[in-house]
């Protein structure tokens, strides 16, 4: 906005871009918080106005004596005490102001790139997943507070979020990881490093071919057993497999999710798929905390942002698809956005 370059914003550069016709640069500017004197201290006498008005006069006579009188009629705040007459005073719009509270308070997420509000209406998961109305409307209201809370707070990181989460929970309907296999050689060949870690954990003693073997007569059609080996847990009877929106997977990230949200995790991991709003906030966690995949969606990098939420890239054209489904459902719902 500092065309000149002195280092200061006048009045001229200000009236410039507040009647920009791009929505977006106008939103931004009717946020600023701007110091100057204000037409409602001083009145048509002063020295504030008198140019104006004197140069309007030599062409216009009638429309500076208007002025000139309506001035005089809007003159109240050199009667309030607190303001000294002498000073400019910092002014904000009340009215955007208060806008953009009803906007937070109204469950709509200001977007980071334009400000426009976003709205995630169970309509939207429902488009999305084609979920029930119900489901819809338990995690609509838990997804928006979250989405505020964790800074996933524009369409394309909105949308991103939502196509990887469509396919790691199967459309809403698996927050736990599956491990039900009936091919023992290829479950073998899928998780060769792990079962080969989790197996030597459980028998020292074991080769390689013998662990082999272990796993095509045991951990085949055995779901638990398997979790268990994959990814063990010191608690009778859990295991640290994939859960919640977006699948947190291994001790060491259960543990850091416990250590930043104070959920017990750790010693009961089936929160993560059990407790709706521990789901939810989960998932925001490893997006924007742990894996910081927002600066990625914001590029629009859909390779990029699914290796981080599942590195072999699985589905990965899905993702997209569900990705594009919930961005053009946004851009048709909610407008102003410059993305």
């Amino acid at each position: 906005m500092n065309t000149n370059q002195d280092g200061l914003i006048d009045a001229n550069e200000l009236w410039r871009y507040l009647h920009n016709n791009q929505p977006h640069i106008q939103y931004q500017v009717q946020r600023l918080v701007v110091k100057h004197h204000s037409e409602w201290l001083k009145d048509g006498m002063t020295t504030l106005w008198q140019t104006a008005l004197n140069e309007q006069a030599g062409s216009y006579p009638e429309l500076a004596l208007y002025n000139n009188e309506y001035i005089n009629k809007l003159v109240w705040m050199k009667d309030v005490q607190e303001i000294r007459s002498s000073e400019a005073l910092w002014h904000m719009h009340p009215v955007v102001f208060l806008d953009s509270l009803g906007e937070r308070n109204g469950n709509r997420i200001p977007c980071s790139f334009c400000q426009s509000g976003i709205e995630i209406k169970p309509e939207l998961l429902i488009h999305c997943f084609g979920i029930s109305s119900e489901k819809a409307d338990l995690y609509a209201p838990l997804l928006t507070n979250s989405f505020i809370k964790y800074d996933i707070n524009n369409c394309l990181r909105i949308s991103h979020f939502l196509g990887q989460i469509g396919v790691e929970t199967q459309m809403f309907t698996k927050f736990r990881e599956g491990f039900y296999y009936t091919d023992g050689d290829r479950l073998w060949r899928i998780y060769y490093t792990q079962l080969n870690l989790g197996l030597s954990r459980r028998f020292p003693s074991y080769t390689e071919s013998q662990r082999k073997q272990y796993t095509k007569d045991h951990l085949v059609r055995n779901e638990d057993e398997l979790a268990k080996t994959l990814f063990p847990s010191d608690y009778e009877g859990m295991n640290y497999r994939g859960r919640g929106l977006i699948h947190l997977t291994h001790e060491s990230t259960y543990n850091s999710y416990k250590e930043y949200s104070g959920n017990e995790v750790i010693s009961n991991p089936k929160m993560l798929e059990e407790d709706p709003v521990i789901a939810v906030d989960s998932a925001c966690w490893f997006w924007s905390k742990f894996a910081n995949i927002n600066p990625l969606a914001d590029t629009d990098n859909l390779s990029e942002v699914t290796y981080k939420v599942n590195t072999a890239k699985l589905n990965i054209t899905t993702r997209g698809e569900i990705k594009n489904l919930t961005f053009n459902y946004i851009k048709q719902n909610n407008t102003g956005c410059i993305k």
